[in-house]
């Protein structure tokens, strides 16, 4: 994995993705929910079109969980695939959904290692986030992280991690279930 982080963050609003972010654009919640919300019912179209697996995490999972909407206070979507998935998505790696939302894959995303130790001794984990779907009008985004076996852990109910450190019992995850989210067709776990 490349000590060099691939996605760039504004310096003001970790949420919005540098290179989109117009000048002067003005950011508060309100923007950013209605924005997620379009990012996600889009992407969601262009999984379903192309048979992409994917489903709800992190907070957004928890927002589902206790409401079916996005938490107040959380300014992002997460979502999960596959490696499998991944694969898929890296084939439409810099494509615009609707001529708005780009798909951006982190060149990285094979490489599973996580958080680890670099030359300087120091702890990276620059590159922890797979792929993106930006929108390329005001910088808003949607993680997507990939889950992979955990070779470390093959033995045992946790045999799946991403590679923020989060492991994952396949049982918990399979068979998926359909739902909603802001009215968005999703899969929870």
């Amino acid at each position: 994995m490349a000590d060099t982080k691939y996605f760039s963050e504004h310096p003001e609003w970790i949420h919005l993705d540098a290179r989109f972010v117009p000048q002067g654009f003005e950011f508060n919640h309100t923007i950013l929910h209605e924005t997620l919300g379009v990012v996600l019912r889009s992407f969601s179209s262009f999984c379903l079109e192309n048979e992409i697996p994917y489903w709800l995490a992190h907070g957004t999972l928890i927002g589902w969980y206790w409401g079916q909407k996005m938490l107040p206070w959380d300014g992002d979507v997460d979502l999960q695939t596959s490696m499998k998935g991944l694969s898929i998505l890296a084939k439409f790696n810099q494509t615009l959904i609707q001529d708005r939302f780009l798909i951006d894959v982190n060149p990285n995303y094979v490489d599973r290692r996580g958080r680890r130790r670099t030359m300087d001794d120091t702890w990276t984990n620059n590159n922890k986030i797979d792929a993106r779907v930006i929108d390329t009008h005001t910088g808003i985004f949607a993680d997507i992280t990939g889950l992979s076996l955990d070779r470390r852990h093959g033995g045992d109910d946790y045999n799946l991690k991403c590679k923020d450190g989060h492991h994952y019992r396949f049982q918990s995850l399979s068979p998926l279930h359909q739902t909603t989210v802001h009215c968005i067709r999703a899969h929870e776990n």
